[in-house]
């Protein structure tokens, strides 16, 4: 955000990359932590394994339980932008609101269907979605943004098939509106009756408090194996947090707060691009919103693979700063499609990934960690002109070590000799970052200019 005020960067977008373990997740940690510090909200929205619900705890934030058994969110709440509309004075502002806030909601819902069904929804469906909500919060429908309706209400209106909803169909009569409504009945069927209706079909347990310096939504309950019901939830998540940034603007708008800035973490963006090509348009609105909002946007993926097409591609490019940790050969070559990178930048990068031999074998009892060489190491692009980028390493402070929050692999410590300020990101790796300069690993582990 520092470097977009001043003009280095033409937008706060931020994408780091690099192999699993490596210290990703820790370095979105630092940003998140000298963000908060600086007076700024960062909504970690989707918080997978968990990476950052122990960091918003210790900063006093605010953490919001997704999963079987656990809370809930309804896509069909006005949400936080929402519930502010009644606050907003001016009508034109009020009407604006709403109409963001229904656009919003028909968007989540026709993305949960996607994901269900695996294919496109059609142009005709999301318009009966849009009028179903219309119904629902009109007198008559007798839901308000206080008492919201969920997926269950919205296929009964859709199922009853009114006068108005026929016409929105160009139906003639309520026979063949049951026909060309049918496959949209069974795909909201399946969302309310099947496993995603714990999730989805109840009204949202935890609002976002925005006036926590920090949100965790952790999604860890949810199975990694039910990859598609993970990417619902983290689409709702993102949608969700970018209303509430929306919420806090339009309230800045009218005079009734004080203007803010904040920041929003999308970790694990594969996990939804992956589900198929028509999750790209979804994710792709969502992130094109920040600089409106006064927000910095950090995604985070472990190769450019998962960006397999051109669109989802662009998610990369439109990040003006591109943080690159250590990959291999071939994963360089591909991210040169996109960014200059030199041969010596190559070298650099791949050696931080490159494995090192084994300096015990263990047979002594010992149990010590070694450190990969590359751990905490990064490579800084801007723009795209063959400019040398900058190589930095990030060492852990005595707090971060003491607090244990960049320790995630806490169920291995019965197992190691390690001392807790001695563990890193995902690997368990002894944490030795800072912002140094990163040049090639030495035998040691250090890494020098």
């Amino acid at each position: 955000m520092s470097w977009f005020l001043r003009g280095f960067i033409t937008a706060p977008i931020a994408f780091i990359l690099a192999l699993n373990g490596f210290g990703k997740s820790s370095l979105i940690r630092r940003l998140v932590t000298g963000s908060v510090a600086m007076g700024e909200t960062v909504l970690c929205m989707g918080d997978t394994k968990p990476d950052y619900r122990d960091l918003v705890e210790k900063l006093g934030g605010q953490v919001i339980e997704l999963g079987y058994g656990y809370g809930s969110i309804n896509p069909l709440a006005v949400g936080a932008l929402g519930s502010v509309i009644d606050q907003l004075p001016d009508p034109d502002l009020r009407r604006r609101v709403a109409a963001r806030v229904e656009a919003g909601q028909v968007t989540i819902v026709a993305g949960l269907i996607e994901l269900v069904r695996g294919t496109r929804i059609a142009d005709y469906e999301e318009t009966l979605i849009a009028a179903s909500l219309r119904e629902l919060y009109s007198p008559t429908g007798g839901f308000t943004p206080d008492s919201p309706p969920l997926l269950s209400d919205l296929l009964a209106v859709i199922s009853n098939g009114a006068d108005q909803l026929r016409q929105f169909a160009e139906e003639d009569d309520n026979l063949s509106y049951r026909a060309s409504t049918k496959m949209l009945r069974r795909s909201l069927r399946a969302l309310i009756e099947g496993p995603w209706g714990e999730i989805f079909d109840r009204h949202t347990s935890t609002p976002i408090d925005l006036h926590s310096p920090a949100v965790c939504v952790d999604v860890s309950r949810i199975p990694e194996g039910d990859t598609k019901l993970l990417a619902a939830v983290l689409m709702t998540c993102w949608s969700e947090g970018f209303g509430a940034v929306a919420a806090a603007h339009a309230l800045a708008d009218a005079g009734l707060a004080p203007p803010r800035t904040f920041g929003v973490v999308m970790d694990e963006i594969w996990r939804v691009l992956g589900v198929g090509e028509y999750m790209v348009d979804r994710v792709d609105a969502l992130t094109r919103l920040n600089r409106v909002l006064a927000c910095w946007l950090v995604m985070c993926s472990h190769t450019i693979k998962d960006l397999a097409t051109m669109k989802a591609l662009g998610f990369f490019e439109r990040a003006r700063a591109k943080i690159v940790g250590p990959v291999g050969p071939d994963e360089i070559e591909r991210i040169r499609a996109t960014v200059s990178i030199t041969e010596t930048e190559k070298l650099l990068v791949t050696s931080w990934a490159a494995p090192r031999p084994p300096t015990d074998d263990g047979l002594d009892g010992s149990q010590i960690r070694e450190t990969p060489p590359g751990t905490g190491c990064f490579l800084l692009k801007t723009g795209e002109a063959a400019e040398p980028g900058i190589a930095f390493r990030m060492t852990f402070t005595p707090t971060e070590r003491d607090s244990q929050i960049h320790n995630t692999n806490r169920r291995f410590d019965h197992l190691t000799a390690t001392t807790p300020s001695d563990h890193d990101d995902d690997s368990g790796a002894p944490a030795m970052y800072n912002a140094h300069s990163a040049g090639s690993a030495s035998d040691s582990g250090e890494t020098r200019r």
